[in-house]
C-alpha cells in the first residue's frame, strides 16, 4: 500500500504501477513512438487495478455515530483520537521532560471544517493537532484536533471551559494525560503561542507541572516596565525578574534578537553558550532556564520528522474525503508510539530475549503481520463444535425508514413521557435514534451527552449506548421482539415483562 500510494516519476499516479507494458511516448520529430524502459508496473502481479480501486473505496475509518449532540467538527475521527489517547495513557509513564506544541498534516480540502491557513508553514493549508509529547522518547502522550475556539468544549474538562483557546488546549492535554495529581513535578516546554504568566501559574498550582516557554510581550501579566531589553544592547545581555507571589521568573536574553521567557522553575544560574558571529566563535552568558528550554522544546518537531521518514502515510496517500487523510496522520502517531513502546520494553527486559528495532525493521514487521492477519470468522472452530461468534452480532443498527415517523428511544422512555409521568423532560428523545435489524426496537446509537436519565448512571450501564442497554439480558426481557417497522405504535414495557420491576426499581432508586 505504501509503494502504491507513492507518485511515480512519470506522474501517472498509482495506476502506473499496474501498467502491463513499458510506457510509449510519441514525439513530433519521430516516426515511431519511443519506449521508456523500466516503466512497466509491478502491482499487476498481485492484483488488478479495479481490485485496488475497490479496496480504496471500501476504506471508511469514520465513525458517524460519535456525532452525538453536535458541535464536534471532527466527530468522524473522535473514536480514533480517544483510542490513541487512551492507549498512550495506559502504555507510557511519561518522564520529567515533556513538550507541548502544534503538529499538522497538509489538507487543501474546502470541505474540511478544521482546515487552517498559515503562510509561514511549508504546507500553507493544513489541519493542526495539539500534541503533548515526551521530549526524551518523542512518544505522543495526548493529541487532539484544533477546532478554533471550540465553543462546544468537546472533550474538555468542565473546570477549564472559560479559559482562552490555547490555555484551554494546554490544560486539557495535561489534565487528560497526567491528571491533577502527579508523582513529583514534571516540566513542560511551550512556545509563545501558548506560554504566558497566567498559564504558568495554572499549571503549577493545579497540576503540579513546572513550565518554561517563550512569551509575547503583550501577554497579560508580562512586566513591560522592567523587561525592556532591546537588540541594540548587545548579545549575551540578560535580565531576570522574580514574582515571589506567583513563584514565577520573567527573563530576557539578547541573541540575534531579544528572547522573552516565562518560567516557573526557580533557576537563576547562568551558563555559557557558543555562537558563531561571522568568522568568530564567541562564548556568551545565558540563563540556564533558557538553555534547558532549548534542549527539550524540540520533542514535537522530532516526532514529526520520524513519522515522515518511516511512515508518512498521510502525506503519500490521497483521498477525496478529508478525514481519511487525517486518520492516516493518527495512524502515523500510533506507529510511532508502538515503536517507542517496543524499544522501551527491550530496555527493561532483564532476560534480554528481545532486540531493539530500527525504523525500517519495525515497519517490515508491521507489514508482515498485516499480510498474515486472519479475520476471526476465518479461524476454524474447535473440534467440540462450539462457535465463538457473539449471539448479538446479528443485531445491527439500521436507519429509520422514511414515512414511518421519528420514533422515541425506548430506553429513555423509562423515565419520561406518558408512561411514568413527566419525571424528566423528553428533550433529545428522538435524536440519533436507530432501529435494530432483529428486535425492531428504536434506541439511541450513541451515549447522550450530559444525559439526565438515571439509567445511564447505573454501574452496569455506564458508558453504554441506549442500543446496547436494550440488548442486555434485562433489556431483552423487557421489550418484546417485533416483526414490523411501524414506529407509530407504542413500545412501552409492561410490568408483566420479566426484569421490568427489578430494573425500574434500581433506576428510580439510584441517586
Amino acid at each position: 500500500m505504501l509503494k502504491i500510494s507513492l507518485m511515480p516519476i512519470d506522474m501517472g499516479g498509482y495506476p502506473a504501477y499496474f501498467r502491463e507494458k513499458d510506457k510509449l511516448v510519441n514525439y513530433s520529430n519521430r516516426e515511431k513512438p519511443m519506449r521508456i524502459k523500466n516503466t512497466k508496473g509491478w502491482a499487476q502481479d498481485y492484483m488488478s487495478l479495479i481490485r485496488f480501486k475497490q479496496i480504496r473505496s471500501a476504506f471508511h475509518p469514520e465513525c458517524k455515530s460519535m456525532a452525538g449532540e453536535g458541535g464536534d467538527k471532527c466527530y468522524q475521527l473522535r473514536r480514533c483520537i480517544n483510542a490513541v489517547n487512551l492507549s498512550s495513557k495506559s502504555t507510557f509513564d511519561a518522564g520529567c521532560w515533556c513538550s507541548f506544541d502544534e503538529g499538522g498534516v497538509a489538507c487543501r480540502s474546502r470541505f474540511c471544517p478544521c482546515r487552517q491557513y498559515n503562510k509561514d508553514k511549508p504546507d500553507k493549508f493544513r489541519v493542526d493537532f495539539f500534541i503533548l509529547a515526551c521530549s526524551r522518547t518523542y512518544a505522543v502522550l495526548h493529541i487532539d484536533v484544533y477546532q478554533g475556539r471550540n465553543a462546544a468544549n468537546i472533550n474538555i474538562d468542565p473546570s477549564i471551559h472559560d479559559l482562552p483557546t490555547t490555555q484551554k488546549a494546554t490544560m486539557n492535554a495535561v489534565m487528560a494525560a497526567f491528571g491533577t495529581e502527579t508523582r513529583g513535578a514534571r516540566h513542560l516546554a511551550l512556545d509563545n503561542r501558548y506560554q504566558c504568566p497566567e498559564l504558568a501559574v495554572l499549571l503549577l498550582t493545579k497540576c503540579n507541572i513546572y513550565s518554561t516557554g517563550t512569551c509575547r510581550r503583550r501577554r497579560v501579566g508580562w512586566d513591560k516596565v522592567i523587561m525592556d531589553l532591546e537588540k541594540s544592547d548587545g548579545r549575551g545581555t540578560y535580565k531576570i525578574s522574580a514574582d515571589k507571589q506567583n513563584r514565577l521568573l520573567e527573563m530576557q536574553w539578547v541573541d540575534n534578537k531579544v528572547v522573552s521567557m516565562v518560567t516557573s522553575r526557580n533557576d537563576t544560574t547562568i551558563g555559557k553558550v557558543k555562537r558563531q558571529i561571522g568568522s568568530i566563535k564567541k562564548t556568551l552568558d545565558c540563563p540556564k532556564a533558557i538553555m534547558g528550554y532549548q534542549a527539550t522544546m524540540f520533542g514535537i518537531d522530532k516526532g514529526d520528522q520520524i513519522r515522515d521518514h518511516f511512515g508518512g502515510f498521510s502525506t503519500k496517500a490521497h483521498f477525496k474525503k478529508w478525514y481519511k487523510k487525517i486518520f492516516l496522520a493518527l495512524l502515523d502517531c500510533m506507529l510511532l508510539n508502538a515503536l517507542v513502546a517496543w524499544n522501551l520494553s527491550v530496555d527493561e527486559d532483564r532476560l534480554k530475549i528481545r532486540n531493539r528495532l530500527l525504523r525500517h525493521e519495525f515497519m517490515m514487521t508491521v507489514a508482515e503481520s498485516l499480510l498474515e492477519y486472519d479475520e476471526p470468522d476465518d479461524i476454524p472452530e474447535k473440534e467440540s463444535g462450539v462457535s465463538k461468534k457473539d449471539p448479538m452480532a446479528d443485531h445491527r443498527q439500521l436507519e429509520v425508514p422514511k414515512g414511518t415517523g421519528r420514533p422515541k428511544c425506548i430506553v429513555c422512555r423509562l423515565e419520561c413521557g406518558n408512561f411514568f409521568g413527566n419525571l424528566i423532560s423528553e428533550a433529545g428523545i428522538k435524536r440519533n435514534v436507530s432501529v435494530c435489524s432483529i428486535c425492531k426496537v428504536p434506541a439511541h446509537n450513541c451515549v447522550p451527552a450530559d444525559s439526565p436519565r438515571k439509567i445511564h448512571r447505573l454501574p452496569q450501564f455506564k458508558g453504554k449506548t441506549c442500543f446496547e442497554i436494550a440488548h442486555t439480558p434485562d433489556g431483552l426481557s423487557m421489550w418484546p421482539i417485533r416483526n414490523d417497522l411501524d414506529h407509530k405504535q407504542d413500545q412501552d414495557p409492561t410490568p408483566e415483562h420479566a426484569g421490568f420491576g427489578n430494573l425500574f426499581e434500581r433506576c428510580m432508586g439510584y441517586p
